[in-house]
């Protein structure tokens, strides 16, 4: 194929990622849906037409009537879509933008459509018999329809339309422009031949096609589906020779016309839309499927930075990853949780893993809780994280920086004898550090100056922290041992500044240094165990102290809505609401003045809590047959008497969970064990599960 795509026989082993309804996708890519919850084939047809924004949004039109319109974020992730946005007197078959984000609207027969693309109602309605399609060229910015004659360019000011196809009764039921400005369709009611348009104004055949077509698009110019053509088909038998069985998508070399089966067995595989991120839609029965190729994941940034200087307190070390990752039990070997992937490795060779690890999921970045280091050159080694669909980084990554600590809460710094050099503009002060704390302060020491806004620089300095502060030794001002002792001063030292043109030069001025080992805090006080009521205000004094006597400062990290805590003092305060779950974590960390923290982990116990749904007799194991079709119901109560909502994510390909009836069904095939499902409940949600 002229794309330069590797297409492979295979299938990748899934993790939590909400299950398309195609039952095989084939490698280098992977599907998954994008928007659930419309209206399922028994009350609707599914999805008639897709409409992708430069935002990444998506718009669905579908309904019983074919006249609805939702609105979806780029980062649906297969949640349900909710209420239509808008409702329409006429059937929409196929949407498209121009450069002025005028959305235009196939209406089947009847007239083109001019829509708000805020609102979605009709702002204007042109011509009649307008068919199934609609398309804009990216060169020029030609609307093009079809109509039982053939091919018609729409002009927008004068609302007339010209013919521009020379083939008689030309009829498709899809267009699509590729980036060079070349028209393609799919032909239709025959939907056999995918045809590009000659300059002519002839149809030429590209592929012909055994199953019936419905759709195309084109990828992305800019992303790594650009060039390539996806056609998708709703039905048809499987011959082995590009046809499928149920809804399938294929993808077709525009210069050969060869074609590569990327996804079968789905549910239909109606409509196709490209996401501005390189990703494909198609719309299926009751859901939009996203198909995408799988590359292994990349780390993108991580803080502090290679080769950075870092200022204590770094009470985590961050990395950020180019997309979404594992994230199953810490235990799992390529979990973004697991602490054994990453290693903090000092200059002697020591290497740790991290206390625990924090994921952000909708940030993709993964935060590392090393406890307090010391002064000290570092090389964080990150390895075996894998992506949603198990792909493990190629290689391990590796940066390197060095750690220095803040320790002006720990010492007076006296600046005098200010004085100006009227000859050379340069501004000079002196320096002198002394030890207010009651552990001894050890080289290196260095000042820092940090610039606030207006220009200028040290006359001479040692380096810049990751932060854009300047560092200046001042090893020579302390003892000829090295270490200011408690209470003793250091040497004075001159600092001089230089400004451009005598302007006015602003620094904060701060010491970095290193007091040797730093242990964290150690929480003094128990969380109470005795059960909260409902409405109550509950407060809690923790206490923690320092070993090296410093001040403690406390924030929450993980609390149920509503909980606070004071930063200085440790006040934990909730005012407990009415609709409280019964059990409520709560992680609260604790940090010294170098920034070493602990954890503080307990849980509050709401008497008449909102407790999760119970299972009914659902098995703790299914042993199953391949090609046997098998069917569960599933049954679960509430004990408080709410509403029960049934929801499955995990599914295995072609599975199929009916969430009104609570019923699993599936003929099973080659893969042995999933996670079945889980059971919400509202106000605030419980999920409970079951796993085969």
């Amino acid at each position: 194929m002229g794309s330069g795509v590797l297409i492979s026989a295979g299938w990748y082993d899934l993790a939590d990622v909400p299950a398309s309804t195609f039952d095989t996708v084939t490698r280098p890519f992977a599907a998954e849906a994008f928007a659930t919850g419309l209206p399922s084939p028994a009350d609707a047809p599914g999805p008639s037409a897709l409409l992708s924004f430069d935002d990444g949004s998506v718009w669905i039109a579908g309904g019983a009537g074919r006249n609805q319109l939702w609105r979806v974020p780029a980062d649906q992730d297969g949640a349900a879509v909710g209420n239509a946005f808008a409702t329409l007197l006429h059937p929409i078959y196929a949407l498209a933008k121009d450069a002025q984000v005028r959305i235009w609207a196939a209406t089947g027969g009847g007239p083109l459509l001019q829509l708000d693309p805020l609102s979605g109602a009709v702002l204007a309605e042109h011509g009649a018999g307008v068919g199934l399609a609609v398309a804009v060229s990216p060169i020029d910015g030609s609307i093009v329809v079809s109509a039982q004659d053939g091919l018609h360019r729409f002009d927008p000011a004068t609302g007339d339309f010209a013919l521009i196809s020379r083939d008689r009764d030309l009829r498709v039921g899809s267009l699509a422009f590729a980036d060079d400005g070349t028209l393609w369709g799919v032909t239709w009611p025959d939907r056999a031949r995918v045809i590009r348009l000659g300059p002519d104004g002839r149809a030429q055949t590209v592929h012909l096609s055994d199953a019936p077509l419905d759709s195309l698009a084109f990828g992305r110019k800019g992303t790594v589906l650009e060039n390539l053509h996806f056609v998708s088909a709703n039905a048809g038998a499987d011959t082995g020779a590009g046809r499928v069985s149920g809804g399938g998508l294929l993808l077709i070399d525009p210069g050969s016309g060869m074609v590569a089966r990327l996804g079968r067995d789905g549910t239909r595989g109606d409509t196709l839309a490209a996401l501005p991120d390189g990703r494909m839609i198609v719309s299926q029965s009751g859901q939009v499927d996203v198909i995408m190729p799988v590359f292994a994941p990349e780390i993108v940034a991580t803080r502090p930075a290679d080769v950075a200087l870092a200022v204590a307190p770094l009470a985590f070390v961050e990395v950020e990853f180019d997309q979404r990752l594992l994230l199953s039990d810490p235990s799992d070997s390529r979990s973004v949780l697991n602490p054994a992937n990453y290693r903090l490795t000092d200059s002697a060779g020591t290497s740790a893993a991290p206390d625990f690890v924090v994921y952000f999921e909708a940030e993709r970045r993964a935060f590392l809780a090393f406890g307090a280091l010391g002064r000290d050159t570092y090389t964080l080694t990150v390895s075996g994280v894998a992506n949603i669909y198990n792909v493990p980084l190629p290689a391990p990554y590796e940066v390197s920086f060095e750690h220095i600590l803040d320790i002006l809460t720990l010492i007076d710094l006296d600046i005098t004898q200010t004085r100006l050099d009227r000859d050379s503009g340069q501004v000079s002060f002196e320096v002198q550090l002394t030890n207010t704390s009651n552990r001894p302060i050890r080289l290196p020491v260095l000042l820092t100056l940090d610039p606030e806004g207006r220009l200028g620089l040290p006359d001479a300095f040692d380096g810049r922290a990751d932060d854009g502060r300047f560092l200046i030794e001042l090893t020579d001002a302390l003892p000829p041992d090295g270490v200011l002792q408690p209470g003793a001063s250091s040497v004075t030292r001159t600092i001089g500044l230089v400004s451009e043109n005598r302007a006015w030069v602003d620094f904060a001025v701060g010491a970095v240094g290193d007091t040797g080992p730093n242990l964290p805090p150690v929480i003094l006080s128990d969380a109470p165990e005795a059960a909260l009521t409902r409405g109550e205000v509950f407060e809690y004094q923790i206490e923690a102290q320092d070993p090296e006597a410093g001040s403690v400062l406390f924030a929450l990290f993980a609390a149920p809505p509503g909980m606070t805590v004071d930063g200085l003092t440790g006040l934990l305060r909730w005012d407990v609401p009415f609709d409280a779950a019964e059990l409520n974590p709560v992680v609260v960390q604790v940090f010294d003045d170098l920034g070493a923290a602990m954890l503080h982990w307990f849980e509050l116990t709401v008497s008449q809590g909102n407790r999760p749904p119970l299972f009914g007799n659902v098995p703790t194991e299914l042993v199953l047959t391949e090609g046997v079709p098998f069917a569960l119901q599933v049954f679960a109560t509430d004990p408080d008497g709410d509403a029960v909502v049934f929801f499955a994510d995990r599914l295995p390909p072609g599975a199929r969970f009916d969430a009104a009836r609570g019923v699993l069904s599936w003929i099973p095939s080659r893969w042995p064990m999933y996670s079945v499902v889980r059971l919400p409940r509202p106000s605030p949600p419980h999920l409970v599960g079951r796993a085969w």
